[in-house]
């Protein structure tokens, strides 16, 4: 063989093992999911986009965030890092951020989140947005219709009750008539009296019953104070 078809064979081979490495990282590169807590699942931190997340779950070690990840349903989670991502209300007010959230989105709009978190497998989940002028959750019974709100009265709270006292307790709370240590999702005695004394204010009569023209009054009076 002639010199200049030897070399020529040998840079066609050593172009095609550069071709063949490079083509190997890239593959790799593509297949590779930053999971550092082992959950199997991607970490994803989100820029301030506007959009909005459901909360499913934060913690600092994976142990606070492995059995919301393992009850989700597959491929929908995600969990970030909170010093990475938007500066947002991960938690309410006053309360410190963990370090990583696990969550479900992001959702263009807020009634898409809202639709998925009003739901019996995400009671008490909070929706927040991406936002750095966030300070608390949604309130996502000012996105949603109230018309859709379950009648709520003593002895009658089940599990989808439940998720809408929370919400009603969240509201009044909003208006300085619950404490705030005092949303549990139980339509107890406490809340029927405020919500009493709501009705007597503005939307008699006060039965503690709380039907579609309350729920409408409390929406109206509760939501304009919610910046989201």
């Amino acid at each position: 063989m002639r010199p200049a078809h030897l070399l020529a064979v040998l840079v066609s081979a050593l172009l095609g093992a550069g071709l063949g490495v490079a083509g190997g990282l890239v593959t790799g590169s593509s297949h590779h999911v930053r999971d550092p807590l082992g959950l199997g699942i991607p970490l994803v931190n989100q820029d301030c986009s506007n959009k909005s997340v459901i909360v499913i779950a934060t913690g600092s070690t994976s142990s606070g965030l492995a059995a919301a990840v393992a009850a989700a349903k597959p491929g929908s989670a995600r969990y970030l890092e909170t010093a990475h991502s938007c500066r947002t209300a991960w938690v309410r007010p006053g309360r410190d951020p963990r370090r990583y959230v696990a969550y479900l989105g992001p959702y263009s709009h807020v009634v898409n989140a809202c639709l998925e978190r009003m739901t019996v497998e995400h009671q008490g989940d909070p929706v927040v947005i991406l936002s750095s002028g966030s300070t608390e959750p949604v309130q996502c019974l000012c996105h949603l219709s109230y018309t859709s709100s379950p009648v709520l009265r003593s002895g009658e709270t089940g599990v989808l009750e439940s998720m809408y006292v929370w919400a009603l307790q969240d509201l009044l709370t909003h208006l300085g008539r619950n404490p705030e240590a005092h949303i549990n999702g139980r339509y107890d005695t406490q809340t029927i009296e405020e919500v009493k004394q709501f009705q007597q204010d503005h939307a008699p009569p006060a039965n503690g019953v709380v039907n579609r023209a309350t729920w409408q009054t409390l929406v109206s009076r509760a939501c304009n104070r919610y910046p989201y």
